[in-house]
């Protein structure tokens, strides 16, 4: 539902889709839900669903632009300059099997990517395979998206139309060390 900032006035509604079921802890959400949800531009980018792809909304009516293909099971999403930045994790239908873990005190693996899109066209960049990360995991700054697994945190163009790992941080020291 998006109002008017000024008065509270309904300006449009979208049904969503299949969250969680019922069977979740209470108050155990997804902690994804707040990065799922950016607007910029005039346009909203969301997920309406789950394991759904990202949604291009016009932000003055609700109406759909463009659904970003390949962007299902999205966890976070960032905009800057016409790009949007997704990160996708193939494994957010594992929720319970991850909380259990990490319950004990266990981080279990996630296959994830992190790709980058034109807005405007739809065009899909470039796509990352980046496993084992953090969530939320993803920072803009100076034309670089930055990632955080557990024992690194990687960097990637924004710029570039090719995805090349930039840096990493040693797992000996805090040092931001050159990538290899």
């Amino acid at each position: 539902m998006a109002r008017d900032a000024f008065n509270g006035v309904t300006l449009w509604k979208r049904p969503l889709g299949e969250w969680v079921d019922q069977y979740r802890r209470f108050r155990a959400g997804p902690a994804s839900l707040p990065f799922r949800l950016v607007a910029a531009d005039g346009k909203v980018f969301v997920t309406l669903d789950f394991t759904g792809p990202v949604h291009v909304l016009d932000a003055a009516n609700g109406e759909t632009l463009r659904v970003i293909e390949g962007s299902e099971k999205a966890k976070q999403l960032l905009y800057q300059k016409g790009i949007l930045t997704i990160l996708i994790d193939e494994d957010v239908d594992r929720h319970d099997e991850i909380d259990a873990a990490r319950r004990r005190g266990e981080f279990l693996p996630h296959r994830c990517r992190i790709m980058k899109v034109h807005v405007e066209s739809g065009e899909t960049i470039w796509k990352k395979e980046v496993d084992e990360l953090v969530f939320p995991c993803m920072a803009l700054k100076n034309g670089r998206v930055f990632a955080q697994t557990p024992s690194r945190v990687c960097s990637l163009s924004i710029t570039s139309r090719a995805a090349r790992d930039g840096a990493r941080i040693s797992k000996r020291s805090s040092r931001f060390l050159p990538a290899s």
